[in-house]
């Protein structure tokens, strides 16, 4: 929960449900009101369908799956790092590298997970 400076509930929840986090307490120490699901005088703590509206990018994921794609891109990378021509391509580069972030989402409420992939590459 977050709670305005008057004590009131401004928001209920789990906060991967807010946007901003850092906005929102800025808001609240400013006196302003929070908006979207979970504020208001009405604030209900409900888990949003992890499938409905689902944003840009993100689709319904198998944790065993994931788990499965993350092994077999770890030796992938690996591989990289005892390739020869990769190395030798490298030196030559101001930064090399390959960062793979995996933004998830949960909801309790039908016990799915929703999530994507960004793969970041500098080679």
């Amino acid at each position: 929960m977050l709670i305005d400076k008057q004590g009131k509930i401004a928001f209920k929840g789990h906060p991967a449900n807010r946007e901003d986090l850092e906005n929102d307490f800025d808001t609240l120490l400013r006196g302003e009101s929070l908006s979207g699901e979970g504020c208001g005088a009405g604030a209900k703590a409900e888990e949003p369908d992890a499938k409905a509206d689902l944003p840009k990018g993100f689709k319904e994921l198998d944790m065993a799956g994931v788990s499965s794609e993350i092994d077999t891109l770890h030796a992938v990378f690996e591989g990289f790092t005892k390739d020869e021509e990769m190395i030798k391509s490298a030196e030559t580069l101001q930064r090399a590298f390959c960062v793979l972030v995996l933004e998830m989402r949960y909801s309790p409420k039908t016990g799915s997970f929703i999530g994507k992939y960004d793969n970041h590459r500098v080679l």
